[in-house]
């Protein structure tokens, strides 16, 4: 708003009559006040933050919410630049949104600025989706924690989503939102035709996706075919389409349709692969490779800060913090911007001690000066496949099970075990671990970054058979007990730093 009419804005939400909405304008000299109702009543017993129009759990409250939010936006726009210093120039411009007793603004031809009101019933499926990843990426949209989504968030949501978008124009699908609007009856028998629609609209969109990842398994090359996970794609355009009925204060449908779990990073490394890589001199990293250098670094690294693949491209010797006698992993997640802290397990802060004195860089070997985040991530993946190729505890028959989406024929593929791994793959066995072995789960969300009431955090709860539990158990007690290769002493790498710092000061 121009400060120079417009010091502020204050919306608030009176809990009386038909939900008044009272506007504040403080232009500086003396505050201006106008009404609008909102026509809907606030049901007893919600919670309601009247100054942020904030909404409780209940249905009713999100209706009342969103309408306040929809005409808050829409006052701000309509006041920007004017002069409101009487009530009267208020009245004015507000004057449009005063539609008492109507559940909706009503489509307007034109306003005293000449600015067209837009029908809710022109708005479409794909207008409201763009609409949406419009605000996720300004910012106006934020996350549960009120800020703004991250980068990579946000070009995820996009890539799924768009896939929707080329649905819609593809099969001429394409509607008003308001098809889909709940509130517009309490007949029973419309409401099930609009909840039928809306699943028959997302079954389509299944098929429609399922058609399309097996064209591109028969012809890899076809980059225009890019399929992710079909059900993290559904998931993120259901997400997108709750924020704007919520945003335009309809009454959503539930998708009933029933998706089955995909052949994602289901697995854990085995113990034996644990004491290879921990436990034993079956590796000399500066005998490899340097593909599988790089890949044995990344591995060790992120199975003892349980980091994903963008925070290792970003870590620095900056993150490392000697902490009684310990190396102390300290960093701010990309993701999701929390800081994480987690203790380097011994043959770790020795590999980065020793690749410091080789390359004067702990982080050297993961070759990330040459390559992009984006780049370093996805290439990481078949340099650990082709890594763990090489040991004898990897190669075990992993079966995937699944039912053809057409026909229903039970279908059972069989691969090798280092073929299942990404770079994932090792945050989700050092959760898997630390759960097993007992950990508190609050000390395991300090260390992977996951927030208090995360969701995504129960992903990593899996059945897991009680002889790998008693495989896991005896193996970490056994590291427990200092039977780790050479049983050298911890090394102190700070200092290493330190000194390698001072040579290059003073030459």
């Amino acid at each position: 708003m121009d400060n120079n009419v417009n010091a502020d804005l204050d919306i608030k939400y009176a809990v009386r009559g038909n939900g008044i909405i009272i506007i504040t304008v403080h232009t500086g000299k003396k505050d201006v006040k106008d009404r609008i109702s909102t026509g809907l009543k606030l049901p007893a017993g919600a919670k309601f933050d009247k100054g942020t129009c904030t909404e409780s759990k209940l249905v009713e409250a999100r209706q009342v919410a969103a309408k306040c939010r929809l005409l808050k936006n829409r006052i701000e726009k309509a006041l920007e630049g004017k002069d409101v210093s009487s009530l009267e120039k208020l009245r004015a411009i507000t004057g449009q949104f005063k539609n008492k007793g109507k559940r909706k603004p009503q489509s307007l031809s034109s306003t005293d600025n000449g600015d067209t009101v837009e029908s809710f019933d022109a708005i479409l499926l794909s207008k409201v989706l763009k609409e949406y990843l419009e605000q996720i990426g300004n910012g106006t949209i934020k996350t549960r924690k009120r800020l703004p989504f991250a980068e990579d968030t946000v070009r995820s949501y996009t890539l799924k989503i768009q896939n929707f978008l080329e649905y819609l124009e593809e099969m001429e699908l394409d509607q008003p939102l308001s098809n889909f609007d709940l509130s517009r009856t309490r007949d029973s028998y419309k409401r099930i035709q609009i909840r039928d629609s809306y699943n028959d609209l997302f079954e389509g969109f299944y098929d429609y996706l399922a058609d399309r990842d097996l064209k591109r398994r028969l012809d890899p090359g076809n980059k225009k075919l890019g399929v992710n996970s079909i059900s993290a794609i559904i998931h993120k355009v259901k997400a997108g389409l709750t924020n704007r009925f919520d945003e335009y204060a309809f009454i959503q449908p539930k998708i009933k349709l029933s998706l089955p779990e995909e052949d994602a990073d289901t697995i854990v490394l085995p113990v034996e692969m644990m004491e290879i890589l921990f436990a034993s001199d079956e590796i000399d990293p500066y005998k490899l490779s340097k593909p599988h250098e790089r890949a044995y670094n990344y591995v060790l690294f992120a199975l003892s800060t349980t980091s994903r693949g963008s925070d290792i491209y970003e870590s620095t010797e900056q993150h490392l913090n000697e902490v009684n006698g310990e190396v102390e992993f300290q960093k701010l997640t990309r993701k999701t911007n929390v800081r994480v802290n987690s203790y380097l397990y011994p043959v770790v802060a020795d590999l980065l001690k020793r690749n410091l004195k080789k390359y004067g860089d702990a982080f050297h070997p993961l070759g990330r000066n040459t390559t992009s985040r984006r780049s370093f991530v996805s290439n990481m993946s078949p340099t650990l496949k082709s890594f763990f190729k090489e040991f004898d505890c990897m190669h075990e028959i992993y079966k995937h099970e699944y039912r053809d989406p057409k026909t229903r024929d039970l279908i059972i593929e069989e691969r090798p075990l280092y073929e299942m791994v990404s770079t994932h793959t090792m945050r989700r066995t050092s959760i898997t671990y630390m759960q097993i072995m007992g950990m508190d789960d609050a000390d395991i969300k300090r260390m992977s970054g996951h927030s208090k009431n995360s969701k995504s955090y129960e992903k990593y709860r899996r059945f897991v058979p009680s002889v790998f539990r008693n495989k896991v158990r005896k193996y970490v007690d056994w590291l427990s007990e200092g039977n780790l290769a050479g049983d050298a002493e911890k090394p102190s790498m700070l200092k290493v730093i330190r000194d390698i710092q001072d040579e290059k000061g003073a030459a």
